[in-house]
């Protein structure tokens, strides 16, 4: 029995270890998450992790500062008067806009988020 907790509590810590804050998979802005990352369903879309924040980018056109957003992750958010709270969100803020996302995956390879106001996927892959 003791064996099993102990085993229990190291996969804990190790799923819960990114600076003490959150899961790995969610540190932003720095390491593995950070990059560029394709838009599966444009090629011309991509986004930039970086330094904390999210670029937006469309092949093309160029990026201004109202396609470049801080980053907030969050366990919870408010949509439509209820408060969601069964997951991590991407929290995107800038001097004209705010957005919010629920986080499917995000690591060195794919990200996946809802955009909760409208309830449509975004998968982009690391370039």
């Amino acid at each position: 029995m003791r064996v099993k907790v102990v085993v229990l509590l190291a996969m804990c810590a190790a799923t819960f270890s990114c600076n003490g804050n959150i899961k790995e998979k969610f540190c932003v802005g720095t390491g593995t998450a950070s990059g560029v990352y394709v838009s599966t369903d444009d090629p011309k879309a991509s986004i930039e992790i970086k330094d904390n924040k999210y670029y937006m980018h469309y092949r093309g056109m160029k990026t201004g500062a109202d396609s470049i957003y801080n980053i907030e992750i969050t366990d919870k958010v408010s949509l439509g008067g209820r408060v969601l709270s069964d997951g991590k969100y991407l929290r995107l803020k800038n001097a004209d806009d705010t957005m919010e996302y629920r986080i499917l995956i995000w690591d060195d390879k794919k990200i996946s988020l809802i955009y909760l106001s409208r309830g449509n996927t975004l998968t982009y892959r690391k370039k």
